[in-house]
């Protein structure tokens, strides 16, 4: 996020929290439509995603509110 401002790197966890919001609704509908044989399967593949992208989100955040702290 070096070289970014503020407002940049504010609006590109915005983005993040939108696209996982996004692929939130897509799985659930995916999920839906699945038989009960696959659908553990995918549940499991889900949360697996939904945690590494939180986690990236929550790295991005933590970067973000520290470059903002320095600053002051």
């Amino acid at each position: 996020m070096e070289g970014k401002s503020k407002l940049e790197r504010y609006q590109e966890l915005l983005k993040r929290v939108n696209m996982l919001e996004k692929k939130e609704e897509a799985k659930i509908k995916e999920l839906d439509d699945a038989d009960d044989e696959e659908l553990e399967e995918k549940i499991i593949q889900w949360h697996r995603d939904f945690n590494a992208e939180r986690d990236e989100i929550r790295r991005l955040t933590k970067e973000y509110s520290e470059s903002s702290s320095s600053k002051k």
